[in-house]
């Protein structure tokens, strides 16, 4: 039950950044405006319902409207979904906005609340069988807030949660957004050495924010994740970009068939070869290049401090140990390329004595299929930094 519960509410979020649209419909069109609706959802994994549909011009009112994942019982209510400037267009719908109430569920303990959620310029595709037929995009959605609360304390929030798309046309769709403000309530973490080893780094409570930017080119599958950042004030902030391709559409609709049928359950050898085929999928994908980056703002001293506490030794000390260290661990090592090691020792010893940033790369020197970079880790672990065209550079 609280399994189901918390899919619905991974569900919530997933819909209210990514789902509804609709076009230019009569009164007595509404009925199949709602049913592309829930067509298209289905195709995406959520199963819709509604008491009432009703029409006033280009305005559409689902009531009652309720949702959850194919094939279990528990049901998420949502109320009542707005659609204003219903247009058809090509044999789908444009919205022109997709307005959603405050959605609230409570289970053992645990309680989520998702505020008034809206979606402007959505698109729901004519109906086809290809994956972009069953894709709804959107011009922007905004979400005020999302918050999960345990035994009547709040845990966790999202604040004004934000994406704005540009729709391919013939070449890439563009995307950019993030969370203005996030807070965390570290302190109720059940792991008391945890919740101490917190307290006494000074992040009982933690508040950041969320940023990314990136694009996805439907005609050849390539995603460019150009910005992934969060950050933790007074802690620091983690950036990832990757750039990879295969992601076509073709091999979407796939994993979505897949997907549907390790839900659906079967027997071991059937799960077992879905599985297997679902891994081989994505050991297609190619690699073009990625990064990790960490930008420091007092989280490295403030580790270092509580670690030489803990071991009764003076931060500096145990600051130049540490940089001695690093050159005898890489050495033994299964890693062959010693100009690798070097650059990984220089860079780290650099962010040691001034922690601004760590930066690590990945640019193979062709792109890469991830069944090949498998094989070598497999193969000749020592060979794969070479492969991957590694590099580490600090305060740059």
């Amino acid at each position: 039950m609280l399994h189901t519960r918390r899919t619905l509410a991974s569900t919530a979020i997933a819909l209210s950044l990514a789902c509804f649209s609709i076009g230019s419909a009569f009164a007595q069109d509404a009925n199949a405006v709602a049913q592309r609706l829930k067509d298209v959802l289905a195709y995406q994994g959520v199963e819709l319902s509604w008491a009432n549909v009703s029409a006033n011009g280009s305005q559409i009112v689902l009531d009652g409207v309720n949702y959850g994942v194919p094939g279990t019982p528990d049901k998420i209510s949502v109320g009542t979904v707005t659609l204003e400037d219903v247009t058809e267009v090509s044999g789908g719908y444009k919205i022109g906005s997709m307005s959603l109430p405050v959605i609230t569920f409570k289970d053992q303990g645990i309680e989520f609340k998702m505020t008034s959620a809206n979606m402007s310029g959505v698109t729901l595709p004519a109906p086809g069988t290809d994956y972009m037929s069953n894709l709804m995009l959107y011009d922007s959605a905004k979400v005020e807030s999302i918050t999960f609360a345990y035994a009547d304390k709040q845990v966790f929030s999202v604040e004004n949660i934000h994406v704005n798309l540009t729709a391919p046309n013939a070449g890439a769709m563009s995307f950019k957004g993030g969370a203005e403000k996030f807070s965390a309530d570290l302190s109720a973490l059940p792991d008391p050495r945890s919740r101490a080893t917190l307290q006494a780094l000074g992040y009982q409570q933690a508040t950041g924010n969320i940023q990314m930017e990136g694009s996805w080119n439907p005609a050849d599958g390539r995603v460019d994740l150009s910005r992934y950042e969060l950050a933790i004030d007074n802690a620091g902030k983690l950036g990832i970009t990757v750039d990879f391709e295969g992601y076509t559409p073709e091999f979407l609709n796939t994993v979505q068939t897949l997907s549907k049928k390790l839900g659906e359950g079967g027997s071991p050898e059937e799960q077992r070869s879905d599985a297997i085929q679902m891994a081989n999928l994505f050991q297609a994908l190619i690699l073009n290049g990625a990064s990790v980056r960490f930008e420091d703002a007092s989280l490295t001293n403030k580790v270092l401090n509580f670690v030489a506490q803990q071991q009764g030794a003076d931060p500096a000390q145990l600051k130049e140990q540490t940089k001695t260290i690093i050159p005898f661990l890489l050495a033994s090592s299964p890693i062959k390329d010693e100009a690798f090691k070097k650059n990984v020792s220089d860079a780290v010893a650099a962010f040691l004595d001034n922690p601004k940033s760590l930066t690590v790369r990945a640019k193979p020197a062709t792109p890469q299929p991830f069944a090949l970079l498998g094989a070598v880790g497999q193969a000749d672990p020592g060979s794969l930094p070479t492969a991957l065209g590694l590099s580490v550079t600090a305060n740059d």
